[in-house]
């Protein structure tokens, strides 16, 4: 919208670029500059002796009555939920994933990152006691013994094993999970899959376990 853009108080239709615009300034960066152009349209339509009318945009009650008053109401983001995460970084599994030919290059690691999200309480407690807290020790250890289990042909498969046993405790709300194997080419580099699972993709793989 230009400059000497400016809604004619008369016009029935305004133009849809004043709509648009005002739709985008729910951050209220350049609501001020609205209610100035609203205001001149409005003076001019004062003198010329016609009523100046009411405008409304979705999100925004723009009322010019006399010289233009601007009343704006936002749609606020809601206030972040508190959360609290776990996390836990370069595990290396005592795992074998694969099978390999001569020419192959062998994986020397399988690496895991995982990211559990719990409830803050369990990290913002009342006293020093592991009671209050989250005891992430029996997890890691049923990690390993997964992973020490049997042979693995992908990845994946351990990762779902892995998640398997997250869903097993109540406390966490949600999982993110990145297992990586390197090297890959040339001694170097390194090849993973992330999977992210939310609180009612917990919930449904829970339902599975229990029935």
């Amino acid at each position: 919208m230009t400059r000497d853009h400016y809604y004619r108080a008369d016009d029935p239709h305004p133009p849809p670029c004043i709509h648009q615009q005002i739709r985008c300034l729910a951050s209220g960066c350049i609501v001020p500059l609205i209610f100035r152009r609203i205001r001149r349209v409005d003076d001019r339509s004062r003198q010329a002796g016609r009523q100046v009318p009411s405008v409304q945009v979705p999100g925004f009650d723009i009322a010019t009555s006399g010289r233009a008053q601007l009343h704006a109401s936002f749609n606020r983001k809601p206030a972040m939920t508190r959360h609290a995460r776990i996390e836990l970084r370069d595990l290396h599994l005592p795992v074998s994933i694969g099978t390999y030919g001569p020419d192959d290059v062998v994986p020397e690691a399988h690496v895991l990152d995982l990211d559990l999200t719990i409830a803050p309480d369990r990290v913002l407690v009342a006293s020093d006691a592991m009671a209050h807290v989250f005891d992430y020790d029996p997890l890691i250890a049923e990690i390993a013994a997964i992973s020490e289990s049997r042979r693995f042909e992908t990845q994946e498969y351990l990762m779902t094993m892995i998640v398997d046993a997250c869903a097993a405790y109540g406390e966490i709300m949600a999982v993110s999970i990145s297992l990586r194997k390197f090297p890959v080419l040339g001694g170097t580099g390194s090849l993973g899959v992330r999977l992210t699972l939310a609180a009612e993709d917990l919930a449904a793989m829970r339902e599975g376990l229990t029935s």
